[in-house]
């Protein structure tokens, strides 16, 4: 109990820090945040040569491969850097963190409270969300909403509570809607929807297969019609055209970007250059599959893609809540960058430690039943003997 009540405070500053520090950009902080995921990820690394965690061969061969991957990427189109591999070794870590703790139900809101709080008083001050972030745009007050979701998630998941959540996803909409951002509103409404879906007609649906497909269409429906006319319901809001409405932008970086990188071989293996591709007004290509696929090559892409798929059906089998928002996530990742060295790497790193744990597919966390640990209660009892 004790150790969960550190863990439970280490988690509760680490994730506070991560999310203030999006909005003041402090070096020192990010620093501090990276090193402490590191010692996690090496304490929870020196554990499983103790024994603690289980390895298997596959394990092992998977993570040296996907090493020597990104370092001839990284080599060929220099999208990142080798500190790149220390700042996901400390996400990996965290997450380890993470899925050592059962989260407090109260400490979960933290990171959702503390966003609220501080939006707030900046709209409150400035009447737009115009700078809110050290070095972003005000598209990532939408994902900062949904990423700060995922611990009361994760926490309700844990402790095996089954709450509704619509009060905090109608907040989420409500900051949406005032930072300006189609994909943002749109990924929030959706979040509802399922949400509504899951806890209303799951069940009934079920029985019925003739009403599950009406009420798919119908959301389909629904969420197209949406797209379209969402820009003239809001359109009256200051800015709101200018700000977040226009994809055509989006859609020139990807076309600009794939056409070069499908050009050569090089470049379907291991991904272009980024920066010296597309146009210099965008600092990246809006979207969280492509700049994978830029970042870490062909193999990182499709081991990413695969991950996703695997992750989706595990969740929807075991908490459609999670699954509801992890959904989500995937979906607002086509218009922006919310993973892949971001802070939804942190996260998907959780998915995959719990989608392997559960599964028992490669390793196990903290496995009692090793056979290190038997071995040593097995010469304990020998010596008590």
């Amino acid at each position: 109990m004790g150790n969960n009540l550190f863990r439970n405070f280490l988690l509760s500053v680490y994730l506070l820090l991560l999310f203030a520090n999006r909005y003041f950009g402090i070096a020192i902080i990010n620093l501090l945040l990276y090193a402490f995921g590191f010692i996690c990820f090496l304490f929870y690394f020196f554990r499983a040569i103790e024994g603690r965690i289980r390895f298997c061969f596959k394990t092992f061969f998977l993570v040296i491969c996907l090493l020597i991957n990104i370092i001839f990427v990284i080599n060929y189109n220099q999208n990142l850097s080798f500190f790149s591999v220390f700042i996901a070794a400390s996400y990996f870590g965290a997450a380890l963190l993470m899925n050592n703790t059962v989260i407090k139900s109260k400490l979960s809101y933290l990171p959702f409270i503390f966003n609220c709080f501080y939006l707030a008083l900046f709209y409150i001050r400035d009447r737009s969300f115009v700078n809110v972030f050290a070095d972003q745009s005000v598209n990532y007050v939408s994902i900062m909403m949904i990423l700060s979701l995922f611990p009361i998630y994760i926490s309700q998941y844990q402790n095996g509570l089954k709450r509704s959540n619509y009060g905090v996803i109608c907040i989420s909409i409500f900051f949406s809607v005032l930072a300006l951002g189609r994909g943002g509103i749109l990924s929030c409404i959706l979040l509802l929807f399922l949400t509504i879906y899951y806890r209303i007609f799951n069940e009934k649906l079920k029985r019925n297969a003739i009403l599950m497909v009406m009420v798919v269409m119908v959301g389909i429906i629904f969420m197209g019609l949406l797209a379209v006319i969402l820009p003239r319901l809001l359109g009256h809001l200051p800015g709101f055209q200018e700000k977040g409405m226009d994809s055509n932008g989006r859609l020139l970086v990807w076309g600009i970007w794939l056409a070069k990188n499908f050009s050569s071989a090089k470049g379907i293996i291991f991904g272009e250059n980024v920066i010296s591709n597309i146009p210099d007004v965008f600092p990246h290509l809006h979207n969280s599959y492509l700049m994978f696929y830029a970042d870490y090559g062909l193999i990182g892409f499709l081991f990413c893609i695969f991950c996703l798929i695997k992750l989706g059906a595990f969740l929807h089998k075991t908490n459609t809540s999670l699954f509801s928002l992890f959904f989500v996530f995937c979906f607002r990742a086509f218009t922006d960058v919310v993973f892949g060295n971001f802070y939804g790497d942190f996260f998907l790193f959780y998915f995959i430690i719990i989608y392997f744990y559960k599964s028992k597919k490669l390793f196990s966390v903290y496995d009692k039943f090793s056979v290190f640990a038997r071995r040593k209660e097995n010469c304990k009892n020998l010596s008590i003997q």
